[in-house]
Formats: C-alpha cells, structure tokens, sequence
C-alpha cells in the first residue's frame, strides 16, 4: 500500500530494486523457523543501514524485499547501491554461533522507462529476478523488454501445453539399440515428441523443462510408461524378445511415477518387467540420496532395469555404481563421439 500512494505523489523517475534471497526455504529447514526470522531482521537491518533517509525498504513477502530509491534513474548510481547491497547480505549471518551465509537476486526496473504504475513495475522487477537467479543467483539483473516477450511466450506455450496434457498430443519415437558384435536388434530408447497444431513435432528440450516446473511432467510421464507397454506387448506378440527404455525426470520420483504404478503398469499389459528400463541422470541421485535408493530399489524389486544415463557430464562419481542399484551405464556421448579421430 505504501509503494502505491508513492506512485500517486512521486513525479520525478525512481528505481525500484526487488531482492528475493537465494534458496532461503533450504536455509530455514536447516536452521529452523526462529533462526530464520533472525535472519530476515538482519537483512532488514542491512539494508536500511545501506539506502538514504528518502528511501525506502519493504517487505513484501517471506523473503523478498524492496528498495524504492526517490530521483535515480542513472545506472553507475544504481549499480553502486547494489554492489554494496550484495557485499551486505554475503556477510556471513551468526546463528548460534554458527556462521550461514545468504546471497539474493536482484531484479531492477526505473519509472518511467519501465513501467508507469507499480504492478508493471513489481512485475518486470520479478522477471529480471527470475533471469538473475535462472542464471545462478547472487547477482542483479536490469529489467528489459525482452524478458516480458520472452515469458509472454512461456505464457502461450504453457497454456498449449496442459491442452497438449489433455489432448495427449503426444507420440513416442524408437532410436533403435543394436549389439556391435552380433549386429542384432536389442531393442529401443523411446523418444517423445508433441504434436503441436502449429508448431509441428517439438522436441522434448522446448518443453519438458516447462512440463517440470509447472507439475505436468508426471502426466505426460504417465503417459508415456503407458505407451511404452503397449508397444513392448505388441513386440512380444510378434515374438520379438526387445526392450525399452523411458527417460525419467528427477521431477516425477517418488511420487509422480511411483513403482506401484509402474507395477499397474505392467500386470495390465501383461508385459515382461525385465522388457521395460528406466533411464535416470546423476541430478536425481544427488538431490536426495535416501529418496532416491528407496525408489530405485523397489523399481528394481519389480524386475525393472535402471540406466544411469549422461554419466560424465556433472558430478559423475564412480561411487554411484557401488551406493545405488544400477544396471547399465550410459557414457555421455561427448566422450566417444570422437573416438575414430583422436585415440
């Protein structure tokens, strides 16, 4: 409320400055809710003790702050307060004793150049916050127009989508397997595509990370281990003794694709459980270690195989292969993409 009066009395430019802290729900499962409370009076303090009498700070949310600073509009001058800001809120913060250590993403926008009124402005400041942190937090974005083309985008393709989820617009390609030796068909890797009306076949890259973050990864997922069963039991009638494997997001463990209706799965088709692999990424092990050896080994318990796939591109530790119950490891492809050139 008092950010809105300000707009109605304010007539010369101003900068606003939207800090949302980094990560701050983990901190405070860590240290608990009344350390995080001391937390936020701490920022608070920093922050006032930073800005000039005419400024002023609010609190908007749990975590997420705002600075109004009356008559800036020059970058250098802006930039400096912020860089002052941040060196603030890196200082370490002393809970009992123990040192915890805050950053925050930032999101900058001016009046009038960026927005006449105070939801345009809060808004535009909310999506340079979101590049500042898509970026790695612990820094400030200045807002420009191409962040609002960019989420009006994500806007439309996400309405597309969940149509997309009802619809089941979806198709499953198969990138065959073969030995090397015996040059014999072992099975496939099932590939999703949508077909979107307009767009055509859209690869998985433009909008699985869109499906993750808005929930409707489980759906789709469903739908593929269901599509991926049918065709495993058409091979099997066709007497051709193949296997498939399904890519699985960190998103859908545990529950989104749980084993029991992994398991639904399977008895409903009649389909060989040693026939269906599960395909994970190292991310997903290193999230939550006990989260994820439950669910991998009940998956196992199931007959199910488990593939570690894009291994040597993150952490990659050969220790994965003792602690957690994997049958085939995939070597990511820019490791062997070049071996008839460069020995």
């Amino acid at each position: 409320a008092h950010l809105t009066r300000y707009t109605l009395t304010q007539t010369d430019g101003f900068a606003l400055l939207l800090l949302d802290l980094d990560k701050f729900r983990q901190i405070v499962e860590g240290v608990g809710l009344p350390a995080g409370d001391q937390i936020l009076r701490t920022v608070a303090h920093r922050l006032t003790a930073l800005v000039k009498r005419q400024d002023t700070v609010a609190r908007l949310t749990a975590d997420i702050f705002a600075v109004v600073l009356p008559g800036t509009t020059e970058g250098e001058t802006v930039d400096r307060l912020v860089s002052r800001i941040l060196r603030a809120l890196r200082q370490p913060h002393l809970i009992d004793g123990s040192p915890v250590r805050i950053h925050a993403s930032i999101g900058i926008t001016l009046f009038p150049d960026d927005g006449t009124d105070i939801p345009s402005l809060l808004r535009h400041a909310e999506l340079a916050v979101d590049k500042a942190k898509a970026a790695g937090g612990d820094d400030a974005v200045y807002f420009d127009p191409t962040l609002a083309e960019a989420a009006e985008r994500r806007r439309h393709l996400e309405n597309d989508l969940r149509l997309a989820v009802r619809r089941q617009d979806f198709v499953l390609f198969y990138q065959p397997v073969v030995d090397l030796h015996s040059h014999q068909l072992l099975g496939a890797e099932a590939l999703i595509r949508w077909r979107h009306p307009v767009r055509g076949l859209v690869a998985p890259d433009t909008f699985i990370p869109l499906a993750e973050q808005t929930g409707l990864i489980n759906d789709i997922g469903l739908w593929v281990l269901e599509d991926a069963c049918k065709q495993l039991l058409a091979w099997q009638q066709a007497g051709l003794d193949y296997r498939v494997s399904l890519n699985v997001s960190s998103r859908q463990i545990p529950d989104g694709l749980s084993p029991q209706a992994i398991d639904n799965a399977i008895r409903r088709h009649g389909i060989a459980p040693q026939g269906l692999a599960l395909e994970i990424t190292e991310g997903l092990l290193l999230e939550d270690f006990d989260k994820a050896q439950q669910w991998l080994t009940a998956v196992r318990a199931l007959g199910v195989r488990i593939y570690l796939d894009d291994f040597g591109t993150g952490y990659s530790s050969l220790s994965y292969l003792k602690r957690f119950p994997v049958d085939v490891l995939k070597v990511d492809k820019s490791f062997v993409r070049d071996l008839q050139q460069d020995s």
